[in-house]
């Protein structure tokens, strides 16, 4: 977030990300997102193309929200993509097709 909030990298939201945050069981977990969130210099909807790609990329094995991740970061043209998911953080790389960077952080 520190790159985030110093203007290194810019933050993208999407209804994706919304929809997963409003399920989060966490109240002080969801508020931390949702304040991360509005870092966000841009936000994909999901429209019709996204869901042709996420349908695309769940037949060939991702989850549905991660398909639908990866698809809003194809169609945002994210420079990077990041996770902190650990099924999804190696698997999900083989996926994304026009984003930049790949690296994986480890806790």
């Amino acid at each position: 977030m520190q790159l985030v909030e110093t203007g290194q990298v810019e933050l993208v939201g999407t209804a994706v990300l919304d929809y997963e945050n409003s399920r989060n069981n966490s109240p002080r977990r969801r508020q931390w997102v949702q304040q991360c969130l509005n870092f966000a210099k841009q936000y994909q909807t999901i429209d019709a193309g996204i869901t042709e790609r996420a349908t695309e990329l769940e037949n060939q094995g991702l989850k549905a929200v991660d398909a639908f991740y990866v698809a809003c970061s194809e169609a945002a043209q994210c420079d990077y993509f990041v996770t902190c998911d650990d099924s999804v953080n190696t698997a999900i790389f083989r996926f994304i097709k026009g984003c930049g960077q790949f690296s994986t952080i480890n806790k």
